[in-house]
């Protein structure tokens, strides 16, 4: 058996948010979250199956993964067209208008 992505969900704000890995040691449970400005993962499991889960969440997050800071400044909110502060596709304002609620 080999590593498997078995799921990937996101936030209403389009960024990683959990994914589930099955590895042939057990299941594997990442969470994204904001930590000190940057967004990091987290996972639990067993220590043997979290070894075998490395490449499959390094690969979700190269290929899913959020933008570089960068580029952040050219995205635009999807609402007003003011910058996003986050790269979002959703500034801080129409957050709290639009999203929340």
């Amino acid at each position: 058996m080999v590593t498997v992505i078995h799921s990937i969900t996101f936030d209403k704000r389009e960024r990683l948010k959990n994914a589930v890995v099955i590895t042939p040691r057990g299941i594997v449970h990442v969470e994204w979250t904001c930590a000190a400005g940057d967004w990091c993962w987290f996972t639990s499991g067993n220590g043997d199956a979290k070894k075998l889960a490395m490449p499959a969440i390094e690969r979700i997050k190269r290929c899913l993964g959020t933008r570089p800071a960068a580029s952040r400044g050219d995205v635009r909110c999807r609402h007003c067209g003011r910058t996003s502060e986050d790269g979002s596709g959703v500034c801080a304002r129409c957050h709290q208008t639009y999203e929340v609620g």
